[in-house]
């Protein structure tokens, strides 16, 4: 629980990795500190990433957390071993790929004259500034072109400058990528290839079935991704019937172990009813939802459309809800700021 020198700071939508869901991120003596929502210790520097080894349990670089549930330390264990993958596969396409570049280099050169071959290795020389496939960019301005910035500097110092239109074909691309021998740019074209059809993939699949463009905002819209990328080729689908049964069946105990978690800690910390009244169509309705330290849970909508004009029904109404969270948890309940609900208030 923040003490009261400590200044919970919301967590932006930008922050997508799943460690986010379990650590909160406050303000105290000036300094911005990450805390864990089950042991509540808090973590001055590492970021995220020691959020997510400490609730793994992982020894070293951060203390394990002691009280942190099963199911959150594996999932925090699998988003570590997916980024080591990702890592790993990172390092080997580089080193592949550096390879590839020396194999090329030494088959172009072989046929021709001494001048024209030093013109290709002066080229092919800032190749290695761009051996992280990460790096290649589609820029919309050129009209879908490829651009791949070029590093030539080093090559260039101590010889003479060669006219454009001799370092640059039509297109716009460096002379390397005129080569149809060279595996190094057939790799680099099919990684970029590979990247648009699966941007066209997952636009299509949305306006398609309808789905608002504001699903990419979810916070499980990222992990969903990574975890299809980490399964490979070959990933054997769920059904329409799986997402409708068993799947359905699982999240659903997730979530009602998550409420329960929650629910278990009010007795220790107390808690805060927030209601929050809004219209629509004529219509007033009420949303109730119950904040602690551990976070928010939403209790449930009422429609409160015949009972906001009367002090004695608004009152019941906020009886009941206080006797189900439990009276001795409530440490307020925070309603709008008008006459009926001041005068229910002090019923």
């Amino acid at each position: 629980m923040a003490s009261a020198t400590e200044i919970v700071l919301p967590i932006g939508n930008q922050k997508h990795d799943p460690a986010w869901k379990h650590c909160l991120m406050i303000r105290s003596s000036g300094r911005t500190k990450l805390k864990c929502m089950y042991c509540m210790k808090q973590f001055l520097g590492g970021g995220i990433h020691r959020i997510k080894e400490h609730l793994a349990r992982h020894k070293g670089n951060a203390s394990c957390c002691p009280k942190v549930p099963l199911e959150v330390q594996q999932a925090m264990q699998q988003s570590l071993d997916g980024a080591a993958v990702r890592k790993r596969r990172k390092i080997k396409l580089t080193e592949d790929v550096r390879k590839l570049n020396t194999a090329d280099l030494t088959t172009s050169t072989s046929d021709m004259d001494p001048c024209a071959a030093a013109n290709v290795a002066l080229q092919i020389v800032p190749l290695n500034d761009m051996l992280d496939i990460g790096a290649v960019q589609l820029d919309a301005k050129e009209e879908g072109t490829t651009v791949i910035p070029l590093t030539v500097k080093a090559a260039e110092r101590g010889r003479k400058r060669r006219p454009k239109s001799s370092s640059l074909n039509p297109t716009g691309s460096p002379p390397l990528l005129e080569n149809n021998g060279s595996l190094a740019n057939r790799l680099i074209s099919t990684s970029v290839v590979d990247k648009e059809q699966v941007y066209s993939a997952i636009g299509r699949f949305l306006y398609e079935a309808g789905v608002p463009l504001d699903a990419v905002n979810s916070a499980y819209f990222h992990p969903m991704v990574n975890a299809i990328a980490a399964a490979g080729p070959g990933l054997e689908l769920p059904s329409y019937h799986d997402f409708r049964g068993c799947i359905l069946k699982k999240l659903n105990e997730e979530v009602n172990g998550s409420l329960e978690h929650y629910k278990s800690t009010w007795s220790q910390t107390g808690c805060s009813i927030l209601a929050d009244e809004w219209t629509n169509m004529e219509k007033t309705f009420v949303n109730f939802m119950v904040y602690c330290p551990e976070g928010t849970v939403f209790l449930r909508c009422v429609d409160a459309t015949e009972i906001v004009s009367s002090v004695d029904t608004l009152y019941e109404l906020w009886k009941h809800v206080v006797k189900e969270v439990g009276p001795s948890n409530v440490v307020q309940l925070i309603t709008s700021n008008s006459d009926i609900h001041a005068a229910a208030g002090k019923d």
